[in-house]
């Protein structure tokens, strides 16, 4: 690689870092596959968090699983389960339902969603390159 390349892609990324967002915060489900992560992570410095909304539904899945036919079986057995692990489904819970609470506290009503800084909202990508490069563009506008 020749210097003036290296100095280049060192300027490009040093600028990603100065001018880009401290956090992005996408709000998606495994319909909505997040694309980009580590590039970004590489390229921006940014801290990117994952919330992922079907998290809840999952979870309900897999307590649910294989319970019996009759009410007072299920309850029985759904007892035994959160009595041997309420500690660790506690956090599960916790963990799962994080993503819809950030997401109220932000006003999102749809997603896939990428928020900049607690800020800015960024509606429909999940290519997180690209969402950045959006950002990049909105920003130049807002700032005279």
């Amino acid at each position: 690689m020749n210097v003036l390349l290296a100095l280049s892609l060192f300027l490009l990324a040093t600028s990603l870092r100065a001018d880009g967002p401290e956090t992005m915060e996408v709000f998606t489900d495994s319909r909505f596959p997040v694309t980009g992560l580590e590039d970004i992570r590489q390229r921006s410095g940014a801290r990117v968090t994952i919330h992922d909304l079907g998290a809840p539904a999952g979870l309900e899945e897999t307590l649910s699983g294989g319970l019996p036919n009759t009410e007072a079986e299920a309850l029985q057995v759904v007892r035994q389960r959160f009595s041997a692990s309420f500690g660790e489904l506690r956090q599960r819970f916790l963990q799962a339902y994080q993503g819809h609470t950030q997401a109220m506290t932000y006003g999102i009503d749809r997603y896939p969603a990428v928020v900049f800084d607690g800020r800015a909202v960024l509606y429909g990508v999940t290519d997180l390159v690209d969402a950045l490069a959006r950002y990049h563009r909105w920003k130049e506008v807002q700032t005279p």
